[in-house]
């Protein structure tokens, strides 16, 4: 078992924070950018699109993507590396076909 250093934690939380961080200001100012290049009927068709975009990304991977933080490390702690790699795999397959339903779903309504 490896023992990770508390700099170690500190070092990769403060990545995690500024990529996080970054994507927010990103977003906020694409948003920004389309508000002043959009009219008002245009830019409500954007926000409908990002927001329905959002909400199918959050729906696709069935909860999967907060599970593994849960499952993968208790596996690990337990010993069982294949159950561990198993979960891994399971939350691929998940993502995949959840992403598969949303883009049918997609044409189906286009």
């Amino acid at each position: 078992m490896t023992i990770v250093s508390t700099q170690g934690l500190v070092k990769s939380g403060f990545v995690s924070l500024v990529i996080k961080a970054s994507g927010a200001v990103l977003s906020y100012v694409m948003v920004v950018a389309f508000a002043r290049m959009l009219g008002p009927e245009e830019y409500g068709r954007f926000a409908s699109g990002l927001n329905t975009a959002i909400i199918l990304a959050a729906f696709t991977g069935f909860g999967f993507s907060t599970g593994i933080l849960r499952y993968y490390p208790k596996y690990r702690v337990h010993g069982n590396l294949a159950a561990a790699k198993g979960a891994i795999w399971l939350g691929y397959r998940i993502i995949i076909g959840g992403g598969f339903i949303a883009l049918a779903l997609s044409i189906l309504a286009w």
